[in-house]
């Protein structure tokens, strides 16, 4: 909190941080002379600036008390959990990146709403009996991992959460409900997707490109595409955020520094740890010279096609390539892991593929591909012990 001197309203304001539903820290202002003077009892306004200061010095704790009220009783309540629902929703979208409030939102429509009474109240549609259940039904699917149920709980105690600090559900039901929406495994038993069937191996890669043309300019142009999307180990909204300047062709030097969302919006990436340069193999680069000099691309240009092409279009490719290519579908998202496969089995470090792959910490690349290391450990034990 401070109480500093303002030079436009020409008085001493307020000046204090709070937290949202969401845990972020914001700032708010209170400047209205009406508000100060009806909190103290009398007009400031007459007050020498030293006197306004240590006046408002003095009561700010009971002035910004007042206007969390006021402002608490401006928040009409939702008639029922969906509205809540849509409410929550609707605050994630002005606190976080619109990607990643759409995978919130996705959760809550799949997930979350279809398992309560809709139509009643929030306080009478969540009790600890309808939450267990809930704990209990997502704990036993059979298609989604461990780390999408985790997640699910999460959006579940966030909701409620948000409830809490608006006060429509207790502060006690909060802190028992937290006990029930606890994680279903340790972190270690946590695997991800690319622990199951979403990778390929070398060989079913080499399968898969193969099935594009060079003597066809399209076909060879989408061969580049999934070439830089797997070397490079990109995710889909990087992949599609590539703008010639952020290749050097003479380096063979690529820096990842947007993305673009499922709306087609450019965004930042993922997180900080995302927006780095990395190496591409030499025959990737000779491929993206002559992608370039075909599209004439100028710097500012995106990579793929010059303009923006879509996921639905790149997923509807893969599919077909895939069919032709006679191997497993994986996910656009599945060359990701399928490079870190790769790169685990030629026997890079940890440090070596989180560098790659562009992870927060190498901590974060044992946890996603623990099972691989653990594979390519007992391969060079094997391969030592037989000399």
């Amino acid at each position: 909190m401070c109480v500093y001197y303002d030079k436009q309203a020409k008085h001493y304001v307020i000046s204090y941080q709070y937290k949202d539903s969401f845990g972020n820290y914001k700032t708010k202002r209170i400047q209205k002379m009406e508000l100060f003077n009806k909190v103290i009892g009398f007009d400031i306004s007459d007050l020498s600036k030293k006197e306004q200061k240590k006046t408002l010095q003095n009561f700010e704790f009971m002035i910004i008390q007042k206007i969390e009220a006021i402002d608490k009783s401006t928040i009409s309540r939702p008639e029922s959990f969906s509205s809540e629902c849509d409410a929550f929703v609707q605050e994630l979208y002005g606190t976080l990146k619109k990607q990643t409030a759409y995978g919130y939102e996705l959760v809550v429509n799949k997930y979350i709403k279809p398992n309560f009474i809709n139509n009643l109240s929030i306080d009478k549609a969540l009790t600890i009996e309808s939450i267990t259940a809930f704990r209990r039904k997502i704990s036993a699917l059979k298609d989604i991992s461990a780390k999408r149920k985790n997640r699910i709980l999460t959006t579940l105690k966030n909701l409620i959460e948000y409830s809490s600090k608006l006060e429509h559900i207790s502060q006690e039901f909060e802190y028992k409900s937290s006990k029930i929406l606890t994680h279903l495994t340790t972190r270690n038993e946590v695997k991800s997707v690319a622990s199951k069937d979403n990778f390929w191996t070398p060989t079913e890669y080499e399968n898969f490109i193969k099935t594009f043309s060079n003597d066809e300019e399209t076909s060879h142009a989408w061969k580049v595409l999934f070439d830089v999307a797997y070397y490079g180990a990109l995710r889909v909204g990087e992949l599609l955020g590539l703008q010639w300047q952020d290749i050097n062709l003479a380096t063979n030097k690529m820096t990842i520094q947007r993305t673009i969302d499922f709306s087609g919006q450019i965004s930042t990436t993922k997180n900080l740890a995302s927006q780095a340069t990395i190496t591409l193999p030499k025959s990737i680069v000779e491929e993206l010279i002559w992608l370039k000099e075909k599209e004439i691309g100028q710097d500012k240009d995106f990579v793929f096609f010059v303009k923006k092409t879509s996921r639905t279009s790149i997923r509807r490719v893969m599919d077909e390539h895939i069919e032709l290519a006679n191997v497993k579908h994986i996910t656009i998202h599945g060359l990701r892991h399928s490079f870190a496969s790769r790169a685990i089995d030629a026997g890079w470090s940890p440090l070596l593929v989180s560098k790659h792959m562009r992870h927060a910490s190498p901590q974060q690349t044992l946890d996603t591909y623990s099972h691989l290391f653990e594979q390519s450990d007992e391969e060079l034990m094997n391969s030592l012990s037989s000399h």
